[in-house]
């Protein structure tokens, strides 16, 4: 085996060279001005914009520890080389990255992104009203003064405009202020009062992405303050891009998830403040602080030992319980106000002036309802179950003005036994009682919500929302709307949430609905509305294919997105000139896009010998440290800092999607023959095609190279709109591009966006590669249910890679003609019918490459679901279960892959096919069906008829799985995530042969030339081939 780079000894002397640079200019300060000015200004982590500085040294430094996520933007082309040059020989590029600065001087960013924008000298072209635009609040412009002028940014309503540190520096700092109509979220229900209203008058019905993260765990106990947001056990992101800050290991973990979800006992839920977070670790309550994580503050240290089992936080006062006492402490300096017994404390509410508390007294009699005053702990009121006999069933409180609702919930499918109780805040009086029935179909809670001067509760007996007279408890309002499901409705004070995602109006009743995604299954919350966004958070649910991430998202505003047939397509033509021949070439030998072909089917005619050793490795380098890179090693669509490889024509592919890279390798050596670097991540492998390299971009464009040196041909942007938002630590386009673009015949497809109903819908297109021309595009900007909860979403995602599929371009289970662009789609297609054009054809489970997010786990302990990898060619389907495990051989007949007539009407839910066998899916009421059918998992459904069964693997060699396969000649390649290899007989299942090899990454095989190639997890690429 050799190592094979470009000239080893000129690639370590340059990286040498760059580290000790990289060393000196954080040491010495030599990297420019720009990194002693945001020193001295004591600039946080978080997302940097360098516009016009021509000073790439300036955005490298600015990568040190991880915590900045850098763009620099540059007025022209030779400046932009040289950062783009310098940042990559810094092996820094993807913390910082380079672009141009669009002609019209507008930046290409959503509103309120950018935490520090800095504008050099070489940037008089940029609006001024654009970066008051772009800057999040709290943010800060950093502005040379001959750039901007600083009487221009107080004109333009920007705050704190001085010059910038140190003195005599060309520069002025201005500050972007906190709109009005924004509110924080930092409690579990909204505040310390427990009315779950947000005050938040810029947030609405949900239509644009602002920022997507992970992890892809459902958990749902999301506060925010100061431009901040927390959740999980504890993880801080900025609140307007969610880039991740840091994060902190606290015990016991304080993470809520779903209904199921197992709570640690003596958690407690962490509060939000402006200057950090408070949380429960260790038997402490401690304040971190909100930029590092960093401890500022311990409370109730003295004696006796105070470890409180419940907290919230009113103004500058803490107030906690434990087991025999509540305590209210000063935030500030931790000091105790005051200290009184109390036993068993359940709830707690407060306002600004009034502690409310269900408890035992000292002998353990009660429970009894106090009113203590927030500054003394003096007892204001106490009523008991005398007066109060419901009082011992009240789960929640909810506070408002001189109410006080007490909730009693089942949170059951229980009907009856829900109400709410008012009582004057004042003295504790019962003012009135209803009992209803929550107008919910999971879980069932009798929510209070006080918003414009009424008490609003969802009722099903009026199949909507109802709004009660504080005071009399007397019907003011009614108006529909549809039932809350496993989430309790929340409010603003113009909204009532619930439904899937409707969003009525309180003044007037008339209804929005998003579809974009639905909220989580949560006890408090399932949606947080606070900083102008809506929040939601990963979800198990099936009901239609939505968008599955952590999300921020934004309501109709900013630039229009052209509509359907309105956008104006151009290409930009580069210094490559089209490959001298057209006619296709002979690809039999080769693997030229992501699992071979059009038809995905990882399968290539051409054997691989039976022996193989490693002949060549080549090291990119895995992914940095800090908490940046963090979030790109939870990004479903790049698994590893390497993707999967691609070969052709004696070279080999690869996209390095941090690096915003394309790689080409000479596929006998390994040396690198050429690599470009594109304006945003390049998330999988390029697509070889008739002497082109083409690729598509997060950044929403598309890329055509020359495939022998990598000069750009043509680029075409096929996003609406050139716009960056933040997903999973990197800055890409609302409508990303997959980097494997698909190419059939004399045309290559691709698709741009995220999901039907966000930023305007999913560009889909045909363009013929040679003539750079666009043959038809399409807007997918709708779903085929009519029943948002008909159940069909289980593994029907709302975006994925093309596959050809008979005569169509399949994106998951839509189908779009490849002459016209017609589309159609079967909601209930869990299947794809593949014919690879030899002979007969297979079923195959869609999205078996698992490159979109899918269902999700319940809890922080169990994994990421990825589907079971297959292989097919003609009527064969190689195969393995969920477990990934198990490999199997399935054959079909014509008959069974022969899609059925169409039904006369629609047909009931769990309809088998007609072959006898069930291949819906549905969820059809699932614990009934798994007793019935055994596990949905349509991989085991395949394999009932399976020819053969095999565990290369067996448990006596440890627990793996199977991460990679792919069928070369008559043999069956299968690799696992600890690096076992194993050689399988098509025809048989034996064993042929085993190899320790590198542990590959995701789905990461490929077969040319008689070489085995892949890629591992700490970005190498391996190639192995025939042994001496």
């Amino acid at each position: 085996m050799r190592v094979s780079t470009p000239s080893p000894f000129a690639v370590l002397l340059a990286m040498f060279v760059a580290a000790a640079a990289h060393v000196q200019a954080a040491q010495a300060g030599e990297a420019s001005g720009i990194q002693t000015l945001v020193e001295t200004e004591n600039l946080s982590g978080g997302l940097y914009v360098l516009v016009g500085c021509d000073d790439a040294k300036a955005a490298e430094a600015l990568t040190l520890q991880g915590r900045r996520l850098v763009q620099v933007l540059e007025a022209d082309t030779a400046a932009l080389d040289r950062a783009r040059e310098h940042l990559r020989l810094a092996n820094v590029y993807g913390l910082a990255s380079a672009d141009i600065l669009p002609e019209d001087g507008s930046l290409p960013y959503s509103e309120d992104l950018v935490n520090v924008l800095i504008v050099g000298e070489a940037a008089q072209r940029v609006k001024l009203i654009e970066a008051v635009r772009v800057l999040a609040p709290g943010g800060t412009l950093l502005a040379a003064t001959t750039a901007i002028d600083p009487a221009a940014m107080k004109a333009a309503g920007l705050e704190d405009v001085r010059p910038a540190k140190p003195s005599g520096a060309p520069w002025h700092l201005a500050r972007k202020g906190w709109p009005k109509g924004t509110d924080r979220w930092t409690h579990p229900r909204h505040t310390a009062d427990g009315n779950p209203v947000s005050l938040d008058t810029l947030a609405g019905p949900p239509r644009r992405i602002r920022w997507l993260a992970g992890p892809p765990q459902e958990i749902c106990n999301m506060v925010t303050a100061g431009g901040r947001a927390y959740y999980g056990g504890v993880l801080a992101r900025d609140a307007f891009n969610g880039l991740r800050l840091w994060e902190r290991t606290l015990n016991p973990t304080p993470a809520r998830g779903g209904w199921y979800f197992q709570t640690v006992e003596g958690s407690v839920v962490p509060l939000a403040t402006d200057e950090g977070v408070l949380v429960m670790t260790d038997g402490r309550l401690r304040l971190l602080g909100a930029a590092t994580g960093r401890e500022l503050r311990v409370y109730g240290q003295g004696s006796p030992p105070f470890t409180p089992s419940d907290v919230l936080l009113a103004g500058r006062t803490i107030v906690a319980a434990d087991e025999q006492a509540v305590v209210a402490m000063d935030l500030r300096t931790g000091q105790v106000v005051w200290r009184h017994d109390a036993k068993s404390v359940r709830c707690m509410a407060a306002d600004g002036g009034r502690l409310f508390l269900i408890h035992n007294d000292k002998a353990g009699e009660g429970p009894w309802l106090t009113c203590r005053r927030m500054d003394s702990g003096e007892t204001l009121w106490r009523r008991g179950q005398d007066d109060l006999p419901w009082l011992g069933k009240v789960r929640r409180f909810a506070q408002y003005e001189a109410w006080l609702a007490c909730e009693i919930s089942t949170i059951t499918e229980t009907k009856t036994g829900n109400s709410v109780q008012v009582l004057s805040a004042d003295d504790g009086r019962h003012l009135w009682g209803r009992e209803f029935i929550p107008h919910s179909s999971h879980f069932r809670q009798a929510r209070a919500m006080f918003a414009g001067g009424l008490l609003w509760v969802l009722d099903e007996a009026v199949k909507g929302c109802v709004g009660l007279d504080p005071p009399t408890g007397q019907v003011k309002q009614t108006w529909a709307i549809d039932r809350s499901h496993c989430f309790p409705p929340v409010a603003t004070t113009r909204y009532m949430i619930a439904g899937e995602m409707d969003w009525v109006s309180l003044a007037d009743g008339s209804k929005e609905v998003s579809h974009i995604t639905k909220p989580a299954c949560s006890r408090d919350a399932g949606v947080v509305i606070a900083n102008g966004l809506v929040y939601t958070f990963p979800k198990r649910c099936i009901c239609w294919p939505m968008l599955r991430d952590y999300a921020a998202l934004a309501p109709a505003g900013g630039q229009d997105v052209p509509a359907a047939g309105e956008q104006k397509f151009q290409f930009e033509r580069g210094p490559g000139k089209l490959p001298v021949t057209a006619a296709p070439e002979d690809a039999s030998n080769d693997w030229p896009c992501y699992r071979h072909d059009a038809f995905r089917s990882a399968g290539t005619t051409a054997a691989l010998p039976r022996e193989l050793k490693v002949l060549w490795t080549t090291q990119f380098g895995g992914w940095p440290d800090g908490p940046i890179a963090r979030d790109w090693r939870e990004n479903y669509f790049s698994r590893s800092p390497v993707g999967p490889p691609v070969a052709a024509g004696g070279l080999v592919y690869v996209a390095r999607p941090s690096a915003h890279e394309v790689v080409a390798m000479d596929a006998a050596s390994g040396a690198v023959r050429w690599r470009f670097t594109a304006n945003g991540p390049v998330d999988t492998a390029p697509t070889i095609h008739r002497g082109l390299c083409m690729f598509g971009c997060k950044s929403g464009w598309v890329y055509a190279l020359r495939a022998d040196d990598g000069l750009l041909v043509w680029r075409l942007r096929v996003a609406p709109l050139d716009r960056r938002i933040v997903a999973y630590g990197q800055l890409e386009s609302p409508w990303p591009v997959p980097g494997s673009v698909l190419a059939d015949g004399e045309a290559v497809y691709l698709a741009a966006g995220r999901q039907p109903f966000a930023d305007g819908g999913v560009v889909v297109m045909a363009v013929d590669p040679l003539g750079a021309t666009i043959r038809w595009t399409a807007r997918l900007d709708s779903l085929p249910q009519k029943d948002f909860y008909h159940s069909s979403g289980m593994d029907f995602e709302n975006f994925d890679l093309l596959h050809r599929e008979g005569d169509a371009v399949a994106m998951s289970r839509w189908m779009f003609d490849r002459r016209s662009g017609q589309m159609t789609c079967d909601e209930q297609s869990g299947y794809a019918r593949i014919r690879t054009g030899r002979s007969g054809g297979v079923l195959v489970p869609r999205g078996a490459w698992s490159y979109a997010p899918l269902y999700e786990p319940q809890t922080w302990h169990e994994r990421p679901f990825v589907r079971p990898l297959a292989a097919y060619r003609d009527s064969t389907l190689l195969g393995c279960t969920q477990d990934r495990r198990t490999v199997y051989r399935r054959d079909f007949s014509d008959a069974e892959i022969t899609p059925p007539p169409p039904p006369a009407s629609a047909p009931a839910r769990g309809a088998k096919a007609d072959t006898g066998e069930r291949f819906d899916t549905n969820w059809v009421g699932y614990g009934v069906f798994n007793a019935k059918y055994g596990r949905l998992w349509r991989s085991q459904l395949l394999m009932r008829k399976a020819a053969w069964k095999a565990v290369p693997f067996p448990l006596s060699e440890g627990i793996q799985s199977i991460n990679a396969m792919l069928l070369a000649g008559d043999a069956l390649y299968v690799a696992t995530d600890k690096g076992n290899l194993a050689v399988l007989d098509n025809q048989t299942g034996r064993t042929l042969g085993r190899l320790a090899i590198p542990p590959p990454a995701w789905d990461s095989l490929a077969a040319a030339g008689g070489r085995l190639f892949l890629t591992t997890h700490d970005g190498r690429v391996v190639c192995l081939g025939k042994t001496d």
